[in-house]
């Protein structure tokens, strides 16, 4: 295996998820995962179930996300978000760098 694969892990923020939802209800209502590479973080998959947004979940698990990554020393952030997160986003302190299309099949 190459050794810049060896370096990536993933870790998906269970325990966050877990502390933030279940302080306000009795179920996950909202997700992330980071992946580490050295210095960088990259945050994916973050989502919040719709009955459960605008409530500030969303804000407080990518944040969170982004604690623990600089407790792994990590320096450098980047995520790819949709439309629906992106004031979230750019209140944490992201910029958008690039638009890109995603295509799936009907």
């Amino acid at each position: 295996m190459p050794n810049h694969i060896k370096k990536s892990f993933f870790y998906y923020n269970e325990k966050i998820n877990y502390k933030i939802s279940s302080k306000l209800f009795r179920f996950p209502v909202a997700t992330t995962m980071s992946v580490y590479n050295q210095d960088v973080v990259a945050v994916h998959w973050l989502g919040t179930l719709p009955e459960y947004r605008r409530r500030g979940i969303g804000y407080a698990i990518t944040h969170k996300s982004l604690l623990d990554a600089y407790k792994q020393r990590c320096r450098e952030a980047v995520l790819f978000g949709s439309v629906l997160g992106k004031s979230v986003y750019e209140r944490i302190g992201f910029r958008v760098y690039a638009i890109y299309n995603t295509y799936g099949l009907d």
